[in-house]
């Protein structure tokens, strides 16, 4: 449990084969209330190994998306013949754009409810 000047001999080792030799930082960031949107915000990292100079990450940018997005399902049949049928929706989303949809569903004027399959990605 000694300090080694010795990079073989540290903590991590090194990256022969992925992931023995890789490591991750996660973190949250709350933005002020009052940034406008597209706003970009900016971070990175240096990574320090023992005495060795640091390493210094990619710069990651998100910019802020004030925007609300929206969505609407087409006009359902007003009867159904068949145990099947065919549902539509659209949305839209200025800033950062649509990735999935929760498509919530209720039988005979019953509670909303997330069926099994949930998620539809774009």
């Amino acid at each position: 449990m000694e300090w080694t000047t010795d990079p073989i001999l540290g903590f991590l080792p090194p990256n022969h084969r992925a992931p023995e030799g890789e490591g991750g930082i996660f973190f949250t960031v709350a933005p002020k209330a009052d940034l406008s949107a597209n706003t970009t915000i900016a971070n990175r990292s240096s990574i320090v190994f023992d005495y060795n100079l640091p390493i210094v990450t990619l710069v990651w940018r998100n910019a802020v998306d004030k925007t609300t997005p929206t969505s609407q399902v087409a006009a359902l049949p007003t009867t159904v013949q068949s145990t099947t049928f065919t549902i539509q929706w659209s949305g839209q989303d200025i800033g950062s754009g649509v990735r999935l949809y929760n498509l919530y569903v209720a039988t005979n004027n019953g509670p909303y409810k997330l069926p099994k399959t949930r998620r539809y990605l774009v």
